[in-house]
């Protein structure tokens, strides 16, 4: 007897659409700027001159249109923004946000 495949066609597109909404629903969550900027703050309140922001599940959400939006506003007020993989065996990898405000040079220092 033949096994056919639940993954073809439209089920697998509907399972494709699924995680696409979650991610976006997570990031729009996670990404916020007012999220981001309470994040920064307290950095930089601890003497910090960067804050990593990883998804609390691990999925990549560095493709969605939250996390494309937060890095065009940090980009456009001159912080410094990487997505970095994280992975772990027995999980997905996850995309955590790098973001980064350096320091002016102190001269004589």
């Amino acid at each position: 007897m033949a096994t056919v495949s639940l993954l073809t066609g439209s089920v697998l597109e509907r399972m494709r659409e699924r995680t696409r909404q979650a991610r976006e629903e997570m990031a729009t969550q996670l990404f916020g700027h007012e999220a981001e900027e309470a994040a920064m703050s307290a950095a930089a309140a601890a003497g910090r001159s960067r804050t990593i922001i990883v998804p609390e599940k691990p999925c990549d959400l560095s493709k969605t249109a939250a996390a494309a939006e937060l890095v065009a506003w940090l980009e456009k007020e001159s912080f410094r923004v990487e997505w970095e993989k994280r992975s772990r065996p027995e999980q997905d990898a996850s995309m955590a946000l790098m973001i980064e405000w350096p320091m002016p040079e102190t001269p004589g220092v």
